[in-house]
């Protein structure tokens, strides 16, 4: 994976979710150590937003751990939610 770009497997991986696609989640932007989604609020999510914007950025990368700071807005720019995820990385074999 260059500075400038994601990886070609990883693209097709998160453009390919079936669980965003159900949901109709709209990729923005995707490059390393940030991502954009779009997701319009249906009825049946209970939420009063409407369409909002979901942003994920790497606090910090490590060797086997990255740590991601995520915001949610809605399209006016409102901050509605933000929370912090951490991933556990497994070494590549070979």
């Amino acid at each position: 994976m260059t500075a400038s770009r994601v990886a070609p497997a990883i693209r097709r991986w998160i453009l390919g979710d079936a669980f965003a696609r159900r949901l109709r989640m709209q990729v923005l932007a995707l490059r390393p150590g940030r991502s954009r989604v779009r997701l319009r609020v249906e009825p049946w999510m209970v939420n009063v937003h409407g369409l909002t914007v979901a942003e994920a950025r790497e606090a910090r990368l490590g060797r086997r751990t990255a740590f991601y700071a995520m915001t949610v807005r809605t399209r006016v720019g409102t901050t509605v939610a933000t929370c912090q995820g951490v991933v556990h990385r497994r070494l590549q074999e070979g």
